[in-house]
């Protein structure tokens, strides 16, 4: 696969052309976090220029865009990823950046308010308890609603809900995620987070999170590792679901340190380099 689509991986569009193009199953997130690079300037350009409505309702056209394609699209398919037409699922919606831009319209919207407040906003003690109060109940329902769809798998591999259901889920779900995250990040960043800014905030995350894409890339390869090595039957419980986790979780840190070492490390000094830029710091006069 890789040698006949390498071309559509370095253009970051193989997300555009199903799955059965990619060259590792999850380098489709790469295409659509490229992408929404490339549109970006649509919203950032008009609030650059002092256009604030336009910036608005451009972002609130990406959000609507995710909406609509994922209704219009899922009703036409009758997809979901875990059960019925699955691969037609993967690839007309859950790949395709047209339903995945949502999530993205929300952060460009909430990195303005930041910039314009510039991290001072104001809140009453009640504001901020019924913030945190909608965004943890946001998250957690987004996460464990789908298990009443889910709950007879084990007895009929298909899901309890209706297509109604399916589609209110994708529709809504991811963008319901990002509005939990988001608050999270504006209350934090407005000094409103407690002790969730402060673990967010603990030193020992900067290491780990320069070494978060070479997890990504990675974790699937370990992942199949552990499964294609298995010799026994695996029984699905909590201890050895939370031992498979952080097993694969350290081992696939592991392999990003020496990536990082090897690869990653050494590119970007090439690339300081090449631009220009300076590792030691400048003499003063």
């Amino acid at each position: 696969i890789c040698k006949k689509y390498w071309w559509m991986n370095l253009l970051y569009i193989n997300n555009l052309f199903g799955g059965e193009k990619l060259c590792f199953g999850h380098s489709w997130y790469l295409a659509n976090d490229m992408q929404f690079y490339y549109i970006a300037p649509l919203v950032l350009v008009p609030w650059a220029l002092g256009k604030k409505v336009v910036g608005v309702v451009l972002s609130c056209l990406l959000l609507l865009t995710h909406i609509v394609c994922v209704i219009i699209i899922n009703v036409d398919d009758k997809g979901t990823l875990l059960f019925e037409n699955a691969a037609v699922y993967f690839d007309d919606i859950y790949i395709t950046p047209w339903c995945r831009v949502g999530p993205f319209a929300i952060g460009l919207m909430l990195g303005y308010v930041l910039l314009k407040t510039n991290g001072k906003y104001t809140m009453q003690k009640l504001s901020v308890f019924f913030g945190w109060l909608l965004a943890i109940g946001m998250g957690l329902t987004v996460v464990y609603i789908y298990n009443d769809n889910t709950k007879n798998v084990y007895t009929m591999f298909t899901g309890a809900w209706d297509l109604t259901g399916n589609v209110a889920y994708e529709a809504f779900s991811r963008n319901v995620w990002a509005c939990a995250v988001a608050w999270v990040v504006f209350a934090c960043s407005t000094g409103y987070g407690g002790f969730v800014n402060t673990l967010l905030s603990w030193k020992a995350w900067a290491p780990l999170s320069r070494l978060s894409y070479g997890v990504y890339l990675f974790h699937i390869a370990v992942l199949s590792f552990f499964i294609v090595n298995r010799t026994d039957v695996v029984y699905v419980n909590e201890i050895n679901v939370t031992s498979f986790f952080l097993s694969v979780t350290v081992l696939s840190f592991m392999v990003a340190f020496v990536f990082s070492l090897l690869v990653e490390a050494p590119t970007l000094g090439i690339e300081k380099v090449l631009l220009g830029g300076s590792t030691r710091p400048r003499k003063r006069n």
